[in-house]
C-alpha cells in the first residue's frame, strides 16, 4: 500500500512538472490533465496515508474531526476526479458540435475559469457532507459508514457517460465530413491541373469561332499564372490546419476515453458495493469491511494509473519525463 502512495505522488508530481517545464505541453486538454493530477496527488499526500493507518488498527476511535475532515476531503478528491473528466467530456462536445460558438474557449483564461468551475463544484458536494457528517450524533468508528457520497460518483458518472458518446458520434461525423471533403477538393484540383481552356479574343473569335481545349506544362502555368500557386497554397494550408485539428481531437478523444475506462473500473466496484451495503439490510454481512478496503485501495490505484496512460500515449509527456528523471530539464 505505501508503494501505491509513493508511486501516486511520483507519478502526479511529475506530470505537473512535464507541463511546467515542457512549453509543447501548454495546451488546454492537457491543463485539465495537471487539475487532475493535482486532485489525485492532495489525495495520496492526505487520503491514502489515513486509509493505511484506520485500515491497519482495529477498531481504533478515531478523533471525529479528523475523521470527518478526511471522509469530507476523500468525496471533495473523488469528486474533483469525476467531475474534471466530465467537465473535459462536456467541453469537448460543445467545440466540436458548435465551434463558431465555444471554438473561443480553447483560450488558457476560459480553461483556467473551468477548471476552477469543476473545483467550486467540488466543493460544494463535499461541504454539505462534512457538515452532515458533523451533526451526526452516531459515533465513528474506523471510518464512516454512510452512503450520502454516492451521488457525487453516480451523477457525473451519467453525464460524463452521455457527453462521451455524443462527442464520440460527433467526432466521427466531423472526420466523415473532413475526408469527403478532402476528397472533392483533391479531385477538383487535380481536375484543374491537368486541364486548362484557352478563350481567344473577340477578334479572332468572330473570324474563326475558335475556342480549344489543351493540356499545358507545369512551367508555362507558372508563367501564364503567376498567382496559381499562391492562391492554391491557402486551401492546402486550411486542409493542413484541419488535419492538425482532427488528429489532436482523436488523440484527446482517446486519452480522454482511456481515462473514462479507467476510472469506472476502479471507482464502480467500490461505490456499488458501498451502495448495496448502505440500503441493503439483508447484504450487509455479505459485503464485509474488508472487501470494501481491497475495493478502496483498487479506487485509489487510479491516482497511479493516469500518469502511465500519458506517458504511453503522448510522445511529448514520456521525453519530459525522462528529463525530468534524469535531472535534465
Amino acid at each position: 500500500l505505501v508503494l501505491i502512495v509513493v508511486a501516486a505522488i511520483l507519478g502526479n508530481g511529475l506530470v505537473c512538472l512535464a507541463v511546467y517545464c515542457n512549453s509543447k505541453l501548454r495546451n488546454m486538454f492537457n491543463y485539465f490533465l495537471v487539475s487532475l493530477a493535482i486532485s489525485d496527488l492532495m489525495s495520496a499526500l492526505f487520503i491514502m496515508p489515513m486509509s493505511i493507518f484506520k485500515t491497519s488498527t482495529d477498531h481504533v476511535i478515531i478523533p471525529k474531526l479528523m475523521c470527518v475532515t478526511w471522509y469530507s476531503l476523500d468525496v471533495l478528491f473523488t469528486s474533483s476526479s469525476i467531475c474534471h473528466l466530465c467537465m473535459i467530456s462536456v467541453d469537448r462536445y460543445l467545440t466540436l458540435t458548435y465551434p463558431l460558438k465555444y471554438g473561443h474557449s480553447k483560450k488558457k483564461k476560459h480553461t483556467l475559469m473551468k477548471i476552477a468551475l469543476v473545483w467550486i463544484i467540488s466543493i460544494c458536494i463535499a461541504g454539505p457532507l462534512f457538515a452532515l457528517t458533523w451533526i451526526d450524533k452516531e459515533p465513528l468508528v474506523n471510518g464512516t459508514d454512510n452512503s450520502r457520497d454516492g451521488i457525487s460518483f453516480y451523477l457525473p458518472l451519467l453525464i460524463m457517460t452521455i457527453m462521451y458518446a455524443l462527442t464520440v458520434r460527433a467526432l466521427r461525423l466531423q472526420v466523415q465530413e473532413r475526408r469527403r471533403l478532402e476528397a472533392t477538393t483533391t479531385a477538383a484540383t487535380t481536375s484543374r491541373s491537368s486541364t486548362a481552356t484557352l478563350n481567344i479574343g473577340d477578334n479572332f473569335s468572330k473570324k474563326s469561332s475558335f475556342s480549344s481545349s489543351f493540356r499545358i506544362s507545369p512551367s508555362f502555368r507558372r508563367i501564364v499564372f503567376p498567382n496559381q500557386k499562391r492562391k492554391a497554397s491557402a486551401p492546402a494550408v486550411a486542409s493542413m490546419a484541419a488535419a492538425a485539428d482532427c488528429k489532436q481531437d482523436l488523440y484527446c478523444q482517446k486519452v480522454l476515453g482511456i481515462l473514462f475506462v479507467v476510472f469506472v473500473a476502479c471507482y464502480l466496484p467500490f461505490f456499488a458495493l458501498y451502495l448495496v451495503r448502505g440500503v441493503c439490510d439483508r447484504c450487509r454481512p455479505y459485503i464485509t469491511v474488508e472487501i470494501l478496503v481491497a475495493l478502496e485501495w483498487v479506487a485509489y490505484s487510479a491516482a497511479l494509473i493516469n500518469p502511465i496512460i500519458y506517458h504511453v500515449f503522448n510522445p511529448d509527456f514520456r521525453r519530459t519525463f525522462q528529463q525530468l528523471l534524469r535531472c535534465r530539464c
